[in-house]
């Protein structure tokens, strides 16, 4: 399990895990999500990259249902 600090004055920090290939968001208002089953790849793009607060805000954009 790694714990990854995101500069956001909504989000505090991130928790993977590669394992079980999970997320876990922690907000600053206490609340906490979890995702599973997120791609290995979208995790490995998070960790390299340099804006960690856009990476994470672009997969969240996958996540959410389209419109039809």
């Amino acid at each position: 399990m790694r714990v990854l600090p995101i500069e956001s004055k909504q989000i505090t920090f991130v928790q993977l895990d590669n394992s079980s290939n999970s997320l876990t968001v922690h907000y600053h208002t206490g609340e906490i999500r979890s995702y599973s089953h997120v791609n290995p790849e979208d995790i490995e793009h998070l960790l390299s990259s340099s804006n960690k607060y856009d990476s994470l805000v672009s997969m969240f954009s996958k996540w959410e249902p389209t419109a039809d």
